[in-house]
């Protein structure tokens, strides 16, 4: 047995080397902070973590781990002074976990109770369906989770409750969708998921269901067809019913869809030329009130455009499509077929220019094909020939393209383009089209489509096209939108995702042609630049791109109308209108953690905060707390004062009730210049206050 004067100094010694390890002794236990949270931080993908003090006073450090399991403490995110921590490294729809770390000299706590959070994209609210009462249609609304996030939309239509459905409209750039492929009297169901910018979805909305009805007025009645020269003429009977002020014509190769909208006129007649031989289209004419609503609705009438020789047409397939498969050396057709009495079977012809060529599937049955042993990165370009039981070949010969290629692992779609416009040159048959291509390394070509439906991409225009400009004058009509859509394509036949969609409209001038011919506060020039008719009056208030500045105020920031963010820098061009900043300014990344560089004074004596985001959090608070005081959306015309009345409450100091009453009963509590500290002991303050 050792002495007992050597085990009280061993014991001495081990005591000296705990100590001198930062391991706590009975004496200097730090205690772990308590009521640790953490949540998402407003709407961006960040989580914000805070807590209360630790019970030790010597504790002014915290040490914030994360975990992506609810079990280990996890790794170690940065030692802070404070008590919160914004954690900006993280996910969409994943969920972290945090535990919190007290230090002082060295000696660390015990891990705090566990606080988890899931940072999601919002989805939208409000949303709504509703019959449009023209008949096979219904119109979706929804509003967005928070103004100032860039974000698009994807809609779902389901017909049982329970159930998602399939998406219907994608990208959707503003609030509403008219969705026009429903059958009366038929119930739908939608929802509705917001897609940020880099393409991460929502959860569903709150579903909305409505059914389409049929229209009961009197009914315009068609006459006319097809004519010898390649052209359709119809016209129709006026309803005797309906004070009807205009018609808008609708064109589709489907007997059961309305089909692309053609033109709206006065007029009781209609004409389109160089439509392609063989082709079968239904028209419908709708009646417009005298309020532009719809009254009655044609029924579809149909019209085959005959070959030269005026003989029966074989009607040729429609939606011809190629693309490379991704195997080495494969190209994949697909199409639809016209009805089976009309044809008996296919062949397809191939080529390496644009143009008939040469037989290489004969007696083909069924609507796809695949060709194979093609050489990589050929574009060969194909056509689908109907054939009758007589072995008579239909005329039409549309083509499509594609380039085969060995699709390798990890490989990733190229950049879109950028700055995508479409200009009306004036002539009532041109458009032109420029846009911002991807580093040359990126891309190996472009691909130009256009429809006369947003929700569509259309046909193909021109594909293999490696400039930054095309003029378009083929099938150009007067005075219709058109949507145009630019796509990347690389040496591997993968294409852009996120592809830019502007309209553009062919419209005439003539040498009187005024600044602002139809007197609506945009000039013709920049109507023509953005895809507006310079002789129909457009609403100002409107706001195409769903960014927070009507359409007046695009043209006076010089942003984009159909471009939610102009300099591409995450933000909206609303969100930085509305705060100061330059719409169209060097770019910022949408992370609460990149603090935006605002030297002096900004409101009230203050420097500005550290970031949007911040700014953005704090808006909606005021916004809720309003809300709760006038109801939800109804603060008094808040897009005249929001600017203003946010500053008060950032920068100013002053309560949401002030602010409130400032809104209810005029200027008073509130001061544009003077912070609440000092106001509040005016006597114009007392005097409002008491009143």
């Amino acid at each position: 047995m050792k002495p007992f004067f050597t085990t009280i100094a061993t014991l001495g010694l081990i005591a000296l080397s705990a100590g001198s390890a930062g391991v706590a002794t009975g004496q200097d236990v730090i205690e772990p902070p308590p009521d640790v949270s953490a949540a998402q931080h407003g709407f961006s993908q960040a989580v914000r973590v805070a807590w209360a003090a630790s019970p030790t006073a010597s504790a002014s450090l915290y040490r914030v781990h994360r975990s992506a399991t609810g079990g280990g403490l996890g790794t170690s995110l940065g030692l802070v002074s404070g008590l919160e921590f914004i954690d900006s490294g993280v996910s969409f729809n994943v969920t972290y976990y945090y535990r919190v770390v007290a230090t002082s000299a060295g000696i660390d706590s015990a891990p705090s109770q566990q606080a988890s959070a899931k940072p999601v994209v919002p989805a939208p609210v409000a949303v709504a369906a509703q019959d449009t009462g023209e008949g096979r249609s219904i119109k979706v609304t929804w509003e967005r989770p928070d103004p100032g996030l860039v974000l698009t939309f994807d809609v779902y239509r389901s017909t049982a409750l329970a159930s998602a459905g399939s998406r219907v409209g994608s990208r959707v750039s503003g609030t509403e969708y008219i969705d026009r492929s429903v059958n009366n009297g038929i119930a739908y169901y939608y929802r509705v998921r917001s897609v940020n910018t880099g393409n991460v979805q929502s959860g569903d909305s709150g579903v909305a269901s409505a059914s389409a009805s049929a229209l009961e007025a009197e009914k315009p009645v068609l006459s006319g067809g097809a004519d010898r020269a390649g052209g359709v003429s119809i016209s129709w009977t006026k309803p005797s019913d309906a004070d009807v002020s205009a018609y808008r014509v609708y064109r589709s190769q489907n007997e059961n869809e309305r089909g692309d909208f053609r033109i709206e006129t006065t007029s009781r007649s209609f004409t389109e030329r160089d439509l392609p031989r063989g082709t079968a289209y239904y028209y419908r004419v709708q009646a417009l009130g005298a309020n532009r609503a719809v009254k009655s609705e044609s029924e579809p009438r149909r019209a085959v455009v005959a070959d030269a020789a005026g003989q029966d047409v074989l009607l040729p397939v429609t939606g011809l499509v190629a693309q490379g498969t991704g195997s080495s050396g494969a190209v994949k057709l697909s199409w639809q077929n016209p009805p089976s009495n009309n044809f008996s079977y296919l062949r397809i012809y191939r080529n390496t220019v644009p143009a008939l060529g040469s037989l290489v599937a004969d007696r083909v049955g069924g609507s796809w094909y695949e060709d194979r042993s093609l050489e990589n990165g050929i574009t060969y370009y194909y056509a689908v020939k109907t054939v009758d039981s007589a072995g008579r070949e239909g005329a039409d010969a549309t083509l499509a393209s594609a380039f085969p290629f060995a699709r390798t692992r990890g490989s990733t779609p190229p950049p879109p383009v950028a700055k995508l416009s479409v200009r009306d040159l004036g002539d009532g048959t041109s458009l032109k089209l420029a846009w911002q291509n991807p580093e040359p390394h990126l891309y190996a070509s472009v691909s130009i489509y256009r429809s006369t439906d947003p929700a569509t991409q259309g046909d193909l225009v021109a594909s293999g096209y490696r400039g930054s400009g095309f003029l378009n004058t083929r099938s150009v009509q007067a005075n219709q939108q058109y949507y145009y859509t630019v796509v990347a394509v690389d040496q591997n036949g993968l294409q852009s995702e996120r592809n830019p969609q502007v309209p553009g409209i062919a419209t005439l001038s003539s040498l009187d042609t005024g600044f602002d011919t139809d007197a609506d506060g945009l000039p013709d020039a920049w109507e023509r630049v953005h895809g507006f008719h310079p002789h129909l009056k457009d609403d100002v208030l409107a706001d195409h791109d769903a960014d927070g500045l009507p359409l007046f105020f695009e043209y006076q920031y010089g942003t984009d109308p159909w471009d939610a963010d102009s300099d591409q820098d995450g933000h909206s061009d609303g969100t930085e209108a509305l705060n100061g900043y330059d719409p169209l300014g060097p770019g910022r990344k949408a992370l609460v953690s990149d603090a935006a560089s605002v030297a002096g004074s900004f409101a009230y004596g203050r420097a500005r905060l550290s970031s949007l985001a911040e700014e953005r959090y704090q808006a909606a608070e005021l916004r809720s707390a309003l809300e709760l005081e006038f109801g939800s959306g109804r603060i008094p015309n808040p897009r005249s004062h929001w600017p203003k009345l946010v500053n008060a409450y950032l920068y100013g100091g002053y309560t949401s009730s002030e602010i409130a009453h400032t809104l209810r009963f005029g200027p008073g509590l509130v001061h544009p210049a003077i912070p609440a500290s000092v106001w509040r002991t005016a006597d114009e303050y007392a005097r409002r206050s008491s009143s």
